[in-house]
């Protein structure tokens, strides 16, 4: 597939990008245009990346604002294959490119089928997660700060990159070097934030987050209470890739064991800010769960393949 990948990445981005737009990207405060005129209501209003890339576009090509949108989401979901395929090649090698193409799934059932709501920011999240540890796996340090950079200027969970910054050089890394590097994207991360909650003050939300620690404690508790009635949506978005985690886990390389480390406090952060019935706000542990969950499939294909050479049948 090594001369086909980048044509199939562009229709999977493309089959994405016609799907997601299916429903509109808008809610109460945060419609597109006044995301893209900054007068949005807070917290959304902070993910500025998206909405500057959309002025920057209508000033130059004067298109329809949803038109800029689809671009943009086309745009970052092709970025997204390219840099996932990046992502997978220390474990997949050649077949990495295969693989990559797994990612159509959760992007579909998680974005369109199992999802209402549509950001602007959900894909790119993805895509800076993603662009982000394929760039740490390289040590390419000046693209990862610039992709962290645009990151946080994107979503707040881009906090997260930190904490895979600081799992995969563990012990890896003298640790003066990665002390001041955590402390650094800390601090970038935290400038934006107050840059940004100061430029947006007089818009209308919440200020810093929204508390949704009841409301998702009462939906956990739904689920524990009636689990025939949420059993298929929870398999078939993460439940699936937490089963292949754990019957491979014995043969998952260490990076991977290492980044499912951010699963618990990522989870927390998103009872406290989130809405756990959206399933579109857990962006990132997409990648950090789905890739595992492939590895346990590349096993298992090679286990079998290997008893079935080994078969007597196959003998003579």
């Amino acid at each position: 597939m090594r001369g086909y990948a980048l044509p199939v990445y562009v229709l999977c981005a493309a089959l994405f990008t016609a799907l997601y737009f299916q429903q509109p990207i808008n809610a109460p405060g945060i419609s597109l245009e006044n995301l893209t005129a900054f007068r949005g209501a807070t917290p959304y209003q902070y993910r500025v990346l998206t909405p500057i890339l959309a002025r920057m576009t209508q000033a130059v090509l004067p298109l329809p604002l949803l038109s800029i949108y689809i671009a943009l989401t086309f745009a970052f979901a092709l970025g997204l294959f390219v840099a996932w395929r990046a992502y997978l090649q220390p474990y997949f090698g050649e077949s990495a490119a295969v693989y990559a193409t797994a990612m159509l799934y959760p992007l579909l059932w998680n974005y369109t089928i199992a999802g209402s709501i549509r950001y602007p920011w959900d894909i790119p999240a993805i895509f800076f997660f993603v662009l982000g540890v394929a760039l740490i796996q390289r040590e390419q340090w000046q693209l990862y700060y610039l992709a962290f950079f645009l990151a946080c200027l994107n979503r707040e969970t881009s906090c997260f990159l930190i904490l895979a910054f600081a799992l995969l050089n563990w012990r890896r890394c003298p640790a003066r070097w990665l002390m001041w590097n955590i402390v650094a994207q800390g601090a970038l991360w935290l400038g934006v934030k107050v840059f940004l909650t100061r430029l947006f003050l007089h818009n209308p939300g919440e200020k810093v987050f929204e508390n949704k620690l009841a409301s998702n404690l009462a939906f956990v508790q739904s689920a524990l209470l009636h689990p025939l009635e949420s059993w298929d949506w929870m398999l078939l978005t993460f439940g699936w890739m937490a089963i292949l985690i754990a019957l491979g886990w014995r043969t998952l390389p260490t990076d991977l064991k290492r980044l499912l480390l951010i699963v618990p406090p990522f989870l927390f952060g998103m009872a406290l800010v989130g809405d756990f019935g959206q399933i579109r706000i857990h962006n990132e542990l997409v990648p950090i769960l789905l890739a595992p969950a492939l590895w346990s499939i590349k096993q298992g294909t090679l286990r079998w393949r290997r008893a079935k050479a080994a078969s007597p049948l196959n003998c003579g």
